[in-house]
């Protein structure tokens, strides 16, 4: 029973990093056909911007059409993981909202989607800005604060570690929380620190409250 355990959990950590990557695929067409810039990271209509708010997929409503995973036209089954029992279980960085994909400095270390929410995603990206009229400038690098959700419950997805898939299209499993009660090394995790369960305390944020491994 724990060799066929093993095998499966392999067998789903494989498939979900190869959506990923099929992810990474539809973003560049999007970007080519958007004067190279990344989706929107949140729902909008013609007041404002709505960060907070949880967009269906696909759209049943204007409101949400402009959110990045109907606006890139992906398939559902395609940003579902078997492991996990949801439609939508990968968050986008925030950060990328509408940003030009030439000013990114290194997209070989720059997440563009993850399984920030573990086994119980949520249709919001993570993190993202704190966006307010929809006719303020939006984006990152300007006086924009940001909003990082911690998420209820633990975050492994895969054994102890979840997915994430880099901007210069490669995806890899990484391991999360190495020591449990102890601060994490923020240069390669994103949460502060771990409990023997998965759960998590809060991200790591610079001075200036981002969390640094999602800049662009």
């Amino acid at each position: 029973m724990p060799v066929f355990l093993h095998v499966r959990e392999a067998s789903y950590r494989a498939r979900c990093l190869s959506q990923l990557r099929s992810l990474s695929t539809t973003l560049s067409v999007y970007e080519e056909n958007n004067s190279r810039r990344f989706p929107l990271s949140m729902p909008a209509d013609a007041k404002r911007w709505y960060p907070n708010r949880e967009a269906t997929v696909p759209a049943e409503s204007k409101l949400d059409s402009v959110y990045w995973a109907n606006a890139i036209g992906i398939d559902l089954e395609e940003l579902s993981c078997p492991i996990v029992d949801d439609t939508s279980t990968y968050a986008y960085n925030g950060y990328l909202h509408a940003f030009s994909v030439d000013d990114v400095r290194d997209k070989g270390v720059t997440i563009g989607f993850w399984e920030g929410f573990g086994k119980n995603p949520r249709n919001v990206s993570l993190p993202r800005l704190d966006c307010g009229e929809i006719d303020t400038p939006c984006h990152f690098g300007q006086q924009t604060s940001t909003l990082t959700d911690t998420p209820a419950h633990d975050v492994w997805v895969h054994g102890r570690g979840a997915n994430f898939l880099f901007l210069d299209g490669h995806a890899a499993w990484r391991r999360l929380g190495e020591t449990s009660g102890a601060p994490t090394n923020p240069a390669i995790d994103p949460f502060h620190e771990y409990d023997r369960s998965g759960r998590v305390d809060r991200f790591w944020l610079d001075d200036s409250g981002r969390a640094p491994l999602f800049k662009p």
